[in-house]
């Protein structure tokens, strides 16, 4: 919604069987749902410096977890970038860093102590001989001053 087309992701999973990978399904299908082109990826510092020094570098970074944000960051710096104005950043995880006033990362947040409930119950649950049955829970935006609608 803030306008973007040109979208990286940062850091891509090298296999199938993990958050990472469904996080990196996630972006793409949410890519794909508003027409946009296909999302950019990396795997490592050296192809962000690259990508972020380039002429068709993106206009936002979506990341894994709000630690690969604070690289994201550190290399858009170091391309000469700013943050928001040249890239927008969004993190997940909503850790303690994301709210640092060096970072204030737009991110999402997970309900932790919930998690950790239902996750306690389903342990016992198992133990007793019942069944379990996955549960996703919806997370929240955290919308802080990594982000900016561009024109």
């Amino acid at each position: 919604s803030l306008g973007h087309k040109k979208i990286l992701y940062a850091f891509a999973p090298t296999g199938k069987d993990n958050s990472r990978y469904d996080r990196f399904q996630g972006a793409k299908s949410a890519v794909k749902s508003h027409n946009l082109p296909e999302i950019l990826t990396v795997s490592s510092k050296e192809e962000l410096l690259q990508i972020f020094t380039g002429k068709d570098r993106p206009t936002a970074a979506v990341c894994y977890s709000d630690y690969e944000a604070v690289m994201v960051q550190a290399a858009a710096k170091k391309a000469g970038l700013r943050v928001p104005q040249d890239l927008s950043i969004t993190g997940f995880d909503d850790s303690r860093t994301a709210s640092l006033p060096e970072y204030n990362f737009t991110t999402v947040a997970q309900a932790k102590t919930t998690i950790g409930e239902m996750a306690f119950e389903m342990l016992l649950k198992r133990i007793s001989g019942e069944k379990v049955e996955s549960i996703r829970l919806k997370p929240e935006l955290i919308v802080r001053t990594s982000t900016v609608k561009i024109v």
